[in-house]
């Protein structure tokens, strides 16, 4: 016969050994492929049924299909022939259960950054590849309407300080840039945004330099052509220089544009003469003479040109002397 101990110590071995062996059984039953429906229940059927769980967990491949709650793929399609097959297609429907599923999951790579050798292999692997005109379309349908925030629009531009990590633009790269950039027109919405953004900002003396040189380089092979500022008025004695002009019958044209030498007053194509009206103020100023002399001097080596300049107090008085001055 067993001790009173004895039998306590055998029914609680049994009760957990049973326990155990119920665990076990729940969850094989519950990470099964094979789900029990919620059914009702008629008389004389047993009480105990598992129903099925209203969070599905679908085959990460694409294919559509559920999983067990802890794996991630069905069996055999974690493989990347299966994965990646040429032209397959996922449809809509599993795409929106693939996306439900995903919701509020951080993914793997986040926090995490490429190395520099990492993103140059990716540069070099993508150079050359274009996206389809339908890629492009439905990227721009999905851009639609949104918008950065400033938190968003700075990290931008930081990632974006430096971009190219040592492999400069090739000059096939630079054409089709500026192909592609050629009869755009910016909005005035645009502009405005443009000049905002950069009010405030003070380029660098070697900045400057560049800029200048670039600018220089683009006016003496004639790529640059300027155009006369919409605020720009007539000076009074631009108006009396273009009367005296008209009574004489001088054909003439305007602020004209001389590559090398810039907007003049006035240019008499019949002579190859340009007339300038200089106000007594601002071509007294220091540097004024000075670069008044390039000018005269750029019209006349580059273009044989003949430059004519009469000080404001000089057509004031007698315009007409003046033109007497250059015809005789």
């Amino acid at each position: 016969m067993l001790c009173f101990y004895q039998k306590v110590y055998y029914i609680r071995t049994v009760t957990i050994a049973g326990f155990f062996l119920l665990t076990i059984l729940f969850n094989k039953v519950a990470n099964s492929d094979n789900w029990i429906n919620p059914v009702v229940l008629t008389q004389g059927e047993p009480p105990f049924y598992f129903e099925k769980n209203k969070m599905e967990k679908y085959c990460e491949c694409g294919c559509g299909r559920i999983v067990k709650l802890n794996n991630r793929f069905i069996n055999g399609h974690n493989s990347s022939s299966s994965r990646f097959k040429v032209g397959h297609i996922v449809s809509i429907e599993t795409r929106a259960k693939l996306s439900f599923s995903r919701k509020g999951k951080s993914s793997g790579a986040k926090g995490k950054h490429w190395s520099k050798e990492r993103r140059i292999k990716i540069i070099k692997a993508l150079t050359g590849k274009h996206c389809s005109e339908e890629t492009k379309r439905k990227i721009k349908i999905a851009n639609t309407g949104k918008k950065h925030t400033e938190e968003t629009k700075k990290k931008i531009g930081l990632s974006s300080k430096g971009r190219g990590f040592g492999i400069p633009r090739t000059e096939e790269v630079k054409k089709r840039i500026s192909i592609s950039s050629k009869g755009k027109v910016l909005s005035e919405e645009c502009k405005r945004k443009i000049s905002i953004a950069n009010k405030g900002k003070k380029c660098s003396k070697e900045t400057k330099r560049k800029l200048s040189k670039i600018h220089k380089e683009l006016y003496l092979s004639g790529k640059f052509k300027p155009v006369l500022p919409k605020k720009y008025s007539n000076t009074s004695i631009e108006i009396l220089m273009e009367n005296e002009l008209k009574k004489k019958g001088f054909d003439y044209e305007k602020q004209k544009h001389i590559k090398g030498v810039g907007f003049v007053d006035f240019f008499l194509p019949d002579f190859n003469i340009i007339i300038e009206c200089d106000g007594d103020y601002w071509h007294n100023k220091s540097g004024a003479q000075n670069k008044d002399a390039n000018r005269d001097f750029a019209a006349s080596f580059f273009h044989k040109y003949k430059t004519f300049r009469f000080w404001e107090h000089e057509i004031k008085e007698s315009p007409e002397k003046c033109t007497k001055e250059i015809f005789g």
